[in-house]
């Protein structure tokens, strides 16, 4: 894992890894049998392998805050493809849907560690958010290991993002990218924005094929927010 802070910016590059920091702010509690009942385990931070707690192939339920993944393999399906659903919004809870029921392995939330709807920006090697990762929440003129390998993408807090094709700002193709969903809790005063990507269709720039980020100029191809409240979904 490479990590890169300077004052409050944030770059992780993560391979296949979890990050050194546990969330402050995103969270989940998994049960092992439906309706939130059973034995249960909270995770604030990333979990390669869920048999390290002897929970693999156990959830049925959750209650969370964030955006979450679970896993049909270890390793976020880095090394092996599988299925993979995920669940966003503030406090949400429900069953997990039958076909995905008591076979996660490994399981990963999106965003700044600091702050729930802190600007961020993740992008991921595998389709549905799968894979390896890089995250940042500034402008970035190079992906790294991840140039030219990004396949989903995941955005976090009110801002839009400009990707390109190219290193340095530049290339033939770009695209702004805006959160696509919003969650309130008016009781405690939280928002979380969120922009959901999982392939390349959805941010129309072809596989593979990303390799710098900026904070939205309006340059590119815009893709203005959806209206669409969804909490579960997986493939």
């Amino acid at each position: 894992m490479e990590r890169v802070l300077k004052s409050t910016v944030l770059l992780l590059v993560l391979l296949g890894a979890r990050p050194g920091t546990a969330s402050y702010s995103s969270e989940t509690r998994c049960y092992a049998d439906q309706n939130l009942y059973g034995e249960w385990y909270d995770f604030n931070e990333y979990v390669p392998n869920l048999g390290l707690y002897h929970f693999d192939n156990t959830i049925e339920s959750i209650r969370e805050t964030g955006v979450w993944m679970y896993y049909d393999h270890a390793e976020y399906n880095t090394y092996q493809s599988g299925w993979v659903f995920w669940a966003t919004g503030i406090d949400f809870s429900g069953n997990v849907p039958s076909q995905y029921a008591n076979t996660a392995t490994s399981l990963r939330y999106a965003g700044s560690p600091y702050s729930l709807n802190d600007e961020t920006w993740t992008v991921y090697s595998g389709e549905s958010f799968t894979g390896h990762e890089v995250m940042g929440n500034e402008d970035a003129a190079s992906l790294g290991p991840l140039g030219d390998d990004v396949s989903s993408i995941i955005i976090l807090g009110q801002s839009a993002w400009t990707f390109y094709d190219g290193r340095d700002f530049h290339g033939t193709n770009s695209v702004c990218l805006y959160p696509n969903f919003k969650f309130n809790d008016d009781s405690e005063d939280r928002s979380l924005h969120v922009g959901l990507y999982p392939t390349p269709s959805h941010f129309q720039i072809s596989d593979n094929n990303i390799e710098s980020i900026a904070l939205s100029r309006t340059q590119g191809l815009v893709l203005a927010p959806s209206r669409r409240l969804a909490r579960l979904d997986g493939v």
